[in-house]
Formats: C-alpha cells, sequence, structure tokens
C-alpha cells in the first residue's frame, strides 16, 4: 500500500529532505499545506503527499532558502518579510 500522508514534523522534513525547522518555516513564511489535528492545540501536525507536491511544483527550494528574491512567486516574496 502506498503512503499518502505524512505524520509530523519530522516526516514532512524528512520528504523534502531538509530540517524540520526548515519546514515549519516554509509553512509559515510560504503556505506549505500542513494540517493541524484537531483537539490537539496545533502541537500534531500531518500532510498530505499529494498537496506537498502540488505546492512544490514551480517553486525552486533553494531559491526559497536562499532568499533569492527574483526566483519566488510574487506571493512569495512577502514572506521573506516574515524571517
Amino acid at each position: 500500500m502506498t503512503q499518502t500522508s505524512l505524520r509530523g514534523w519530522k516526516e514532512i522534513a524528512g520528504f523534502f529532505n531538509t530540517s524540520e525547522r526548515t519546514a515549519h518555516r516554509w509553512e509559515r513564511a510560504f503556505g506549505m499545506p500542513v494540517h493541524r489535528v484537531p483537539g490537539t492545540r496545533g502541537v500534531l501536525v500531518f500532510a498530505e503527499i499529494a498537496e506537498l507536491e502540488e505546492w512544490r511544483r514551480g517553486r525552486d527550494l533553494n531559491a526559497i532558502d536562499s532568499g533569492d528574491r527574483e526566483a519566488l512567486q510574487p506571493d512569495e516574496r512577502a514572506g521573506l518579510l516574515l524571517r
């Protein structure tokens, strides 16, 4: 059976081969689709792999990390101010 979702920041970060801290930042600043489990005060999270792949499509994640404003989509440029 194929895995369709990721549970927790560790699995989400592993999907992108990045740190948990970076995954948190991408969710906060660039709208990476992460869902919070109801009733856990937002502590427990999960993400659908298909949603993450769609979000990643067309993005240069290295540019996001480096802060290269020219490589970002217009709505993501504003997110750099949140760092």
